[in-house]
């Protein structure tokens, strides 16, 4: 299905030349079948693959949830009204109604499981990494996102961990369609001049959410991030990048008495508690008058 995608890709960006790719941690991509397969379908798509990187485990909801989450709605739309959705062609109709979900592309395909050369692998850990960097001779795999130089696996290494998996002669039974891009209007009667005119004509009037979102505050919603952003455009490039500045937004009490008694603690020098133990000592050992 990468294969599929990288190519239509191409066909629609001719200038393409490489490809950084992410997903959630999901069984069929988060393998070392998958990733071991990654060089070869880049090269017979035109389309290098650069990266492919993992949404860490525990770390809430990042853009493929946020993705996915518009794309559930909008299915579950189709739903209400009516419709089912049994098979993969009737998501793709679910996908694709009311002109589609904006930077979504949807296909539906058959995979020819007879075309699979990699039936197993010496690979091991892999569900223990989540960042990926294809390099010139190798692979460079991190546990956690630039954390570290990582470690590198020679392409005769790669070769030795399984067989190459060659074409997969993937069937497209619906071919990817284009969505529209919907931009949200609203329908207002102009005021009339008088009581007794006739009512004017139909003006249109950009989206409520457009317009107020150039006056509202949007406040990132990860817990301890202090950032705000003047629209919801960056606030989602925000969410994407995960770049968050963590502060204390307020200081209770408590707080401040916990860290004024570390500063008197740290205040209080080895020699001054020596000096009081030797003037005790000296003071016991002194005889009666």
């Amino acid at each position: 299905m990468i294969k599929h995608t990288l190519a239509t890709l191409k066909t629609l960006k001719s200038n393409l030349s490489q490809v950084y790719l992410r997903s959630d941690n999901a069984g069929c991509y988060h393998c070392a079948y998958l990733l071991l397969s990654l060089p070869n379908i880049g090269d017979r798509t035109g389309v290098k693959i650069t990266r492919y990187d993992f949404s860490e485990p525990q770390a809430g909801k990042d853009i493929c949830d946020r993705r996915t989450a518009a794309l559930k709605s909008h299915m579950r739309r189709f739903i209400n009204e009516g419709n089912d959705v049994k098979s993969a062609s009737d998501m793709k109709a679910a996908i694709e109604s009311y002109g589609g979900v904006k930077g979504c592309y949807a296909a539906v395909c058959r995979v020819q499981v007879s075309a699979q050369t990699m039936t197993k692998h010496t690979m091991a850990g892999v569900q223990a990494l989540h960042n990926f960097s294809y390099e010139n001779g190798g692979m460079r795999v991190w546990r956690a996102y630039d954390v570290g130089p990582g470690k590198f696996y020679s392409a005769v290494r790669l070769a030795g961990f399984g067989t190459p998996q060659g074409p997969t002669n993937l069937v497209t039974l619906e071919p990817f369609s284009r969505p529209h891009i919907e931009a949200g209007t609203y329908q207002q009667r102009a005021e009339p001049a008088s009581a007794t005119s006739e009512p004017g004509p139909l003006t249109e009037l950009p989206c409520p959410s457009q317009t107020e979102q150039e006056s509202e505050i949007f406040s990132c919603q990860e817990e301890g991030c202090i950032k705000t952003f003047k629209s919801f455009a960056a606030l989602q490039k925000h969410l994407d990048v995960g770049k968050h500045l963590a502060k204390l937004a307020k200081e209770s009490a408590y707080d401040e008495i916990k860290r004024k008694w570390t500063e008197a603690c740290h205040s209080v020098g080895g020699g001054y508690v020596r000096g009081q133990t030797s003037a005790r000592s000296s003071d016991d050992q002194s005889p009666a008058s």
